[in-house]
């Protein structure tokens, strides 16, 4: 057992499927090429690569995934260390240099990333009709692995949903595959949250307002009892985040009931508007 929602399973279903020890391990079997007789996929609750999820067990997918390819470009300890700070509080503790420390925690969480990426592309090749035919739900693991966007069923629009091309000046760069938002040379890592998907949105459509029910549809799954507080929280959030990272781009709110993204022509300065 190695499920975090123990007392809800049973002996039929001995584990969720949607939290992230049920994660970890099924991820885990398929990296290290196990199949059935270690792990049934019919034990889980819920299917850890297929079922659609929505919410905290959405982000937390995206965000997994997101993270495993992020760790997967980076290229040294340096690089890592810069990238995740809070890593460099357990150097002190270990009994080697900190160095040395620095360099096996990256080698730790780089081959952690390597077998997540791994498992999820041997479901893939396994499966090469689903993913031709769209046959999984976007916002499960294996749509995500796939690539699909989640968007795409939003605006109903094959030229929004096609793959960004090479960022132009002046353009606000929203990537999914890292989570991050770029503009000029400043980079802002989100995460697959809901201020990341709340941008995500205004950034189909720049300069346009994009009304409150529309941004529940994309970043909090169509929600219907997102609250307009907490609309407005997702964007105050956004916009301290965006100023910390000298992202010069202006969350505007000025029109009751709708927000939109002003992309100014260079990366120089931008205000926030309530």
């Amino acid at each position: 057992m190695s499920c975090v929602h123990t007392l809800e399973q049973t002996t039929a279903h001995t584990h969720c499927g949607r939290c992230s020890q049920c994660l970890d391990r099924r991820l885990a079997v398929l990296a290290a090429g196990a199949g059935e007789a270690e792990d049934p996929a019919a034990r889980y609750a819920s299917d850890v690569l297929t079922a659609p999820r929505n919410g905290e067990d959405l982000a937390l997918i995206e965000s997994y995934v997101g993270t495993a390819r992020r760790v997967d470009r980076i290229a040294d300890a340096a690089e890592f260390l810069r990238a995740f700070p809070e890593a460099a509080r357990v150097l002190r503790h270990a009994a080697v240099s900190p160095a040395e420390a620095a360099r096996l925690l990256f080698d730790l969480h780089r081959r952690h990333a390597d077998g997540v990426l791994r498992a999820l592309e041997g479901e893939v090749e396994r499966a090469p009709r689903s993913v031709v035919r769209l046959c999984h739900p976007a916002n499960s693991l294996f749509g995500l692995a796939c690539g699909e966007r989640r968007l795409r069923l939003t605006l109903n629009s094959p030229e929004r949903a096609s793959e960004p091309s090479e960022p132009r000046p002046g353009t606000l760069e929203v990537d999914r595959r890292s989570f991050e938002v770029r503009f000029g040379s400043a980079t802002c890592y989100l995460g697959h949250t809901v201020e990341f998907r709340f941008l995500e949105r205004l950034n189909l459509t720049p300069n346009e307002y994009v009304s409150h029910a529309e941004l529940v549809d994309a970043a909090w799954d169509r929600d219907d009892q997102t609250s307009t507080n907490a609309i407005h929280r997702a964007a105050s959030n956004l916009r301290k985040k965006l100023l910390a990272a000298r992202i010069a781009v202006t969350i505007d709110g000025e029109e009751h009931g709708h927000y939109r993204l002003i992309i100014p022509p260079d990366s120089t300065s931008a205000t926030n508007s309530a």
